[in-house]
């Protein structure tokens, strides 16, 4: 992640002094990303990852910590917190800060079949692993689901001045079914590879749980998926029809498959999957609210997905 605020050794070694490392050697700012500040830290005790949350309270950081340590204490590769005399989360300049054991891994440059096939079983794990449990903090996280987004559109309809894709949003929120009998998990929900290590094709770790929240338990499968054809991205959807058929099952049918190896999913979940990818696609149109008004590019994925059907989608991904 980039390096927003600068901390001096000696200002290191004097806020990890109750994680108990040792004497620090070396402190040396991480520039991948652009969210959090984090600093790689070398100690008598091992190498460690301190994370300044540049954007976060307490309670969505302690939400992270505490799923990052269920997990971890289970063997899933991911970060694993370390523990503090006192309290594992730290306070500088007014902001929470954490310390991880370091993780050795290699980023990948691209996907392909076998990496997201790995991918997908590593998604399984989590709400497996987790078990039913709820982080104490869940209330303070942005937890997926129509609520989230109905408060969120609001506020950036708002923000940016956008009355009518408020109008549209919440018209395709509405269209959304989503039982209350779906099983809940904790989802890591942000699948960027650069957010995972990976030895050869096989996942090795999943890191930065930062977008990590409490929503519907398949929906790592829809924030693994592209459910569209190949081509059509944000940058060339105009080039496209607008009732041209985008839709393309055949990743999704795949992820699926891979994540069923290790968590079986219930009927309710097959049926709506599809609500799922919706809701994926409705998830991302918050981060991009200002971005087209009108026709634009999510707006074409909900209008595909809409005449391409949910129960087709359930037939060509399940094969029932």
């Amino acid at each position: 992640m980039a390096v927003k605020t600068q901390i001096g050794i000696e200002q290191m070694r004097a806020l990890c002094a109750p994680y108990a490392i040792g004497n620090i050697v070396s402190v040396q700012g991480i520039g991948r990303g652009s969210v959090q500040t984090n600093y790689l830290i070398e100690a008598e005790t091992g190498k460690y990852v301190f994370r300044l949350y540049e954007n976060r309270t307490y309670e969505q950081v302690h939400f992270e910590l505490e799923t990052l340590a269920v997990l971890a204490g289970k063997g899933f590769p991911c970060p694993k917190p370390r523990i503090a005399k006192g309290a594992s989360i730290g306070e500088y300049a007014g902001k929470p800060f954490a310390l991880f054991h370091f993780l050795v891994g290699t980023h990948a440059q691209e996907w392909n079949d076998e990496k997201r096939k790995s991918a997908a079983r590593a998604a399984a794990w989590i709400p497996k692993l987790m078990n039913g449990f709820r982080p104490a903090m869940t209330a303070h996280r942005w937890n997926y689901g129509p609520e989230l987004c109905e408060k969120l559109a609001r506020e950036y309809a708002q923000k940016y001045g956008k009355p009518e894709k408020l109008q549209w949003y919440l018209g395709a929120l509405s269209q959304l079914e989503l039982p209350s009998e779906l099983p809940m998990s904790v989802c890591h929900t942000d699948w960027d590879l650069s957010n995972i290590f990976f030895e050869g094709d096989r996942l090795s770790a999943l890191l930065d749980f930062d977008d990590a929240n409490y929503t519907y338990a398949a929906y790592d499968i829809a924030a693994l998926t592209d459910a569209f054809v190949p081509g059509f991205r944000h940058d060339t959807w105009q080039e496209f029809s607008p009732d041209a058929d985008i839709v393309d099952t055949r990743m999704t049918r795949m992820i699926a498959a891979a994540y069923q190896l290790v968590r079986p999913l219930e009927e309710v979940e097959k049926a709506h999957l599809f609500d799922m990818v919706k809701l994926s696609v409705l998830i991302d149109c918050l981060w991009f609210f200002g971005r087209g008004d009108g026709d634009f590019y999510e707006k074409r994925k909900i209008d595909a997905l809409d005449r391409f059907g949910r129960e087709r989608f359930r037939r060509e991904v399940f094969g029932e």
